[in-house]
């Protein structure tokens, strides 16, 4: 594929289609009345010393899902929007169709990384602000000791993107009866990132750090990314296969 080409369909990819015509007034009134009650009960809770600065990273748990979301929209939109046809009588192979539409989902998803951690550290300062129990040190160190935790479960993202390709691409081929175990091993693999990473955990972090969230190594995280790409290489490249022989129209 030439470059300009594939540049051009990296950019068609990474855009964000939301319809700003379904958002209505009252859609925006929820989420600032949940905004506010959040920010009301996350003062709350520190003003009566019942918050740690660590508990910020338990949105984690919930990342490989909102991946997982984002992963399968962006396979799956071909169809929902009846473009499959085109999409593939473009004259390039398989492969870099669905390589284009993976890099772009991995984009979207870095996005929301940096935002969530933009926000993380938003809500430390105010912390910081509010409470006399915490101070600036506090909250680096808190920062420092959680980030490669996030980064470890950001390298995941390969094998969930990859595998909810594979997961939709086989009900659109003659392997659909594989569906149904291919969510359920795309659901189990979800849960299992966190029964993997434990075993990353540093049991000897600081007392002041819970040691959910502290990794033992950088290293563990380089090596996380490592045999998340090269999994997720090989189920892109099945996916491709079965787009190209196998595909029902």
């Amino acid at each position: 594929m030439p470059r300009e080409a594939f540049l051009y369909l990296l950019r068609q990819e990474f855009k964000w289609n939301h319809d700003r015509k379904k958002w209505k007034w009252w859609t925006l009134l929820y989420i600032l009345i949940g905004v506010a009650l959040g920010l009301t009960s996350f003062t709350l809770s520190i003003r009566n010393g019942h918050f740690r600065l660590e508990y910020m990273w338990y949105f984690s748990f919930a990342f490989p899902f909102v991946l997982l979301g984002m992963s399968y929209s962006s396979i799956s939109k071909e169809w929902k929007n009846r473009m499959y046809g085109w999409w593939l009588s473009l004259p390039y192979s398989r492969s870099w169709l669905i390589l284009t539409k993976f890099l772009a989902a991995w984009l979207q998803t870095f996005m929301v990384f940096l935002v969530a951690f933009v926000l993380l550290v938003v809500f430390c300062v105010y912390a910081v602000f509010i409470s006399d129990s915490f101070t600036f040190e506090m909250m680096l160190k808190n920062l420092g000791n959680g980030l490669p935790w996030l980064l470890a479960v950001l390298a995941y993202y390969p094998i969930v993107a990859a595998l909810s390709f594979l997961t939709f691409i086989s009900g659109n081929t003659k392997y659909r009866l594989l569906t149904p175990l291919l969510w359920m091993i795309l659901i189990v693999s979800l849960n299992a990132v966190y029964w993997v990473l434990r075993l990353a955990i540093d049991n000897d972090s600081p007392a002041s750090f819970s040691p959910m969230f502290t990794v033992k190594s950088s290293n563990l995280v380089l090596a996380a990314f490592i045999i998340s790409w090269l999994l997720a290489w090989g189920l892109l490249k099945l996916s491709a296969r079965w787009l190209e022989r196998e595909m029902i129209l």
